[in-house]
């Protein structure tokens, strides 16, 4: 009786442990779980991009506190680092020029610091700027050798080269390197191409840093920054839905039609930027668009915030055709 009242008991307490133990592995999943959110490998500093990897693994060398000798795959270079929005246009012709000196070398230890042949080749290095707090889809931009990164690009459509082979890279860590600290990246980019005889054009220009700032702190111009002006955190592509504009695009319109500001202080170009704007918004809703139910509702947005800089959908004012009169707004008159 003893022994069958034991054996009876066994099911019951059996049970108990069995029901607990689900609980006691999700505790354990849970601790597993944060230990693994809160590890070096994948921090949310070092997991960059959206292909994800910890650029810290890629690091040989420390030189200094915010500087480091780095190796990626150019498939890391290509899909993990974005060209910086302030570098110089790419030149086509210099990269078919870089493209065919590779092709014609057999790709002769470009990519290495150590040539195992008498003839030396240089070995192409780019410099790239690491920004932890960027919340866009890349966390890495290219700021010196956006040529060289066009023609790797190009050699893996072309099945040239294989997408694990690595480059080297100087790393420069500078964070909000789009925000408060661009000038700071931008000085930087000066000094790498210091030795270099550049062009004008080369440079990028600080005046339109000055010219967006301007703009999008400027509330006559935009009267809420947070709903009209897209950024990478909002829109990562660089388009956003009309009437409301992206970061990008604003610096586009200026960069790509530089030589109508370039004698112009940002001050002024503010201040044009205002009479084109009583110039757009004055007019009837038939003069500015055609009458669609998706225009109508550009135009309602563009009236409930003041904000005109982007109609794009139409002929008469969208930017390329404002920007024309940047210099000479007065004369303004579709």
């Amino acid at each position: 009786q003893a022994d069958r009242k034991q054996t009876a008991s066994r099911p019951q307490a059996d049970r108990k442990q069995t029901a607990s133990r689900p609980q006691a592995m999700n505790h354990q999943n849970a601790q597993n779980n944060a230990r693994h959110i809160d590890s070096d490998d994948e921090s949310p500093e070092n997991y960059t991009s959206s292909l994800g990897f910890d650029i810290q693994r890629r690091t040989l060398y420390n030189i200094g506190k915010n500087k480091a000798l780095v190796k990626i795959t150019v498939k890391e270079l290509i899909q993990c680092v974005g060209n910086w929005i302030y570098n110089r246009n790419i030149d086509k012709d210099k990269v078919n020029e870089l493209k065919e000196q590779y092709i014609s070398n057999n790709g002769n230890d470009y990519f290495d610091i150590m040539d195992n042949d008498t003839d030396i080749s240089p070995a192409w290095i780019i410099s790239i700027v690491y920004d932890k707090k960027a919340t866009g889809a890349y966390k890495l931009y290219v700021i010196d050798g956006q040529h060289r990164r066009e023609v790797i690009r190009e050699l893996l459509e072309d099945g040239k080269i294989q997408d694990t082979m690595e480059i080297l890279c100087i790393m420069y860590n500078i964070d909000n390197c789009y925000g408060e600290n661009k000038k700071t990246t931008l000085e930087l980019f000066k000094k790498i191409n210091n030795n270099l005889q550049l062009k004008d054009s080369d440079i990028p220009k600080i005046l339109i840093h000055q010219i967006v700032e301007g703009i999008v702190n400027d509330n006559e111009l935009v009267s809420d920054k947070r709903r009209l002006i897209r950024n990478d955190v909002n829109n990562p592509c660089g388009v956003a839905q009309e009437p409301r504009i992206n970061e990008r695009e604003l610096i586009d319109i200026f960069k790509n039609n530089y030589n109508l500001i370039e004698n112009l202080s940002s001050e002024e170009v503010i201040e044009n930027l205002k009479i084109i704007k009583r110039r757009i918004c004055f007019r009837d809703f038939e003069d500015i668009y055609p009458n669609t139910p998706d225009n109508q509702k550009r135009y309602n947005m563009a009236r409930k915030y003041g904000f005109w800089l982007n109609l794009k959908s139409s002929d008469k004012y969208k930017p390329s055709e404002w920007i024309k009169y940047i210099a000479r707004p007065n004369d303004f008159h579709p």
